[in-house]
């Protein structure tokens, strides 16, 4: 798992020990002494002020009505007016750092708003195609002769072979004739696709073209990537600068905003086995580079995050070969998404949401699943074999991880020496299988204390009963309470 912790500052100011950035949470006691000292002093220093521009107007008024002087005195005017002015001068820079902070924050408010347009940026493309009709359907056949081809020729959806010269004997006018017949074929239903230039039309089965249009230029748009890939970039700098100057406030903003054009862009298209894919899978790349931004987020983010109780909504994704990797994604929300081919490599899902997913030819070696859920989850491909070893989550720290309802026949091994919690009805391999109903047999039969010693460490807080029974969410709290996992992600 990577290293999340801050890189060194190697500018001058940190060589000096000093901080353009101070960082205010550190020493708390002394602040709140220094708290104290201004606002107790400076109300008394104002008010000694106060009193000391009274003392020396009505010193400076008494000495010129008795003529002990030859004048005002104009360091005493000036130290009075100054006096004055104070406050005014006080309230006039209060205003001014009001100003300031205003004009920041449309600042970052610009920003933001520029950067999320750049995420919609479309660009035209022209190509050549043409409207070509597809009859489709079992089509019904019918041989014709010329006398009846031109009724046969007005029907929807029809075409004939060529035609076939056939000799005829008339009994009427005794003669042998000669007739042409063709093979009418015509077909119940038809569609339109638009054929591009240098690309075939795809049939299926019984169907046929049956009428091209004429050559043409289509306009269409498709997504601007580089323009994009400059929107995400200017949303990570702008995520980066929060925390540094602004405490984090838009940080969690700019995460909800990243992993919404990731769900938006990547939406799940069925989770059924009909829609598997069993090669690889390559994502687009302004996609792949907006989850590499959210996958590299510092401490200090995360920090921030984690005390927002935020978590990382990327539900009913498409996540097929994406790069996944030395990321944090603690507490992350990840259910009904696609993951075949991701590379999930040293990234920590702590406490995530894989609930309803298809997690099917994984990459996890070295990734933390620490009290995630993977219920009702499908681990099944690629399909085992005995004595063969499937490599998927299994590579990953799977203590406490819910099994509920899920079908995981592909993981032929796992850790038996961490616990896990699953129903009745979760699907195992049939070795893992076995293992489960001789552990139920030996908990049910278990007299004594040592008895726990044959039993499976991995199936010992499963439960006997199925994912639709009450009892389900009672064990599964009561086992990761004994694993200390009570808090958030863990729990809401």
């Amino acid at each position: 798992m990577r290293n999340l912790e801050p890189k060194t500052d190697k500018s001058l100011l940190s060589w000096l020990g000093l901080s353009d950035i101070p960082d205010w949470r550190v020493a708390r006691p002394l602040g709140s002494i220094v708290g104290f000292l201004l606002s107790s002093i400076l109300p008394l220093l104002l008010m000694l002020a106060v009193i000391a521009a009274f003392a020396v107007m009505w010193h400076t008024i008494r000495l010129g009505i008795s003529g002990a002087t030859q004048g005002i005195n104009l360091g005493a005017g000036a130290l009075i007016a100054t006096l004055l002015g104070a406050p005014f001068l006080i309230w006039s820079t209060i205003l001014k750092h009001q100003t300031v902070r205003y004009q920041k924050e449309g600042h970052i408010t610009d920003r933001i708003n520029k950067a999320v347009e750049q995420l919609g940026a479309e660009k035209p493309i022209e190509r050549i195609g043409r409207a070509v009709t597809i009859w489709t359907g079992q089509p019904d056949r019918a041989v014709v002769s010329s006398r009846v081809f031109k009724a046969w020729a007005d029907k929807p959806r029809t075409k004939f072979s060529a035609p076939e010269v056939r000799e005829e004997y008339n009994h009427e006018t005794d003669e042998v004739e000669q007739d042409s017949w063709r093979t009418a074929s015509t077909w119940p239903e038809e569609r339109t696709i638009i054929q591009w230039q240098n690309e075939d039309v795809n049939l299926e089965g019984t169907e046929t073209v049956g009428v091209e249009g004429a050559w043409q230029v289509f306009k269409e748009t498709s997504p601007n990537i580089e323009v994009r890939t400059g929107g995400i970039l200017s949303l990570e700098r702008i995520a980066q600068d929060s925390i540094r100057f602004d405490n984090g406030r838009d940080h969690v903003r700019i995460m909800e905003i990243l992993c919404a054009y990731i769900r938006e862009n990547t939406a799940v298209p069925d989770l059924e086995e009909s829609a598997d894919r069993v090669r690889p899978f390559v994502p687009r790349t302004d996609v792949q580079i907006a989850v590499d931004v959210v996958k590299r987020r510092n401490a200090q983010q995360i920090e921030r995050e984690e005390a927002a109780k935020y978590r990382l909504d990327l539900r009913r994704s498409d996540l097929r070969g994406m790069d996944m990797s030395r990321g944090s994604f603690k507490g992350a929300i990840l259910t009904r998404c696609r993951f075949e081919f991701a590379n999930l490599d040293d990234s920590d899902f702590s406490g995530a949401r894989f609930d309803h997913s298809v997690l099917n030819y994984l990459s996890c070696y070295r990734t933390s699943f620490v009290g995630a859920n993977m219920n009702w989850c499908r681990i099944n491909r690629p399909e085992p074999v005995t004595g063969g070893f499937v490599a998927s989550v299994n590579m990953g720290n799977l203590t406490g991880v819910s099994f509920i309802g899920a079908n995981i026949i592909s993981l032929q091994d796992i850790d038996r020496n961490i616990q896990t919690f699953g129903t009745k009805d979760t699907r195992l391999f049939g070795e893992l299988d076995e293992v489960r109903q001789e552990n139920y047999k030996l908990r049910k039969n278990s007299k004594s204390p040592s008895d726990s010693d044959y039993r499976t460490k991995m199936f010992d807080a499963w439960s006997a009963h199925d994912s639709s029974d009450m009892v389900t969410g009672h064990l599964l709290a009561k086992m990761r309470k004994s694993l200390d996992l009570n808090e958030w992600p863990f729990r809401d």
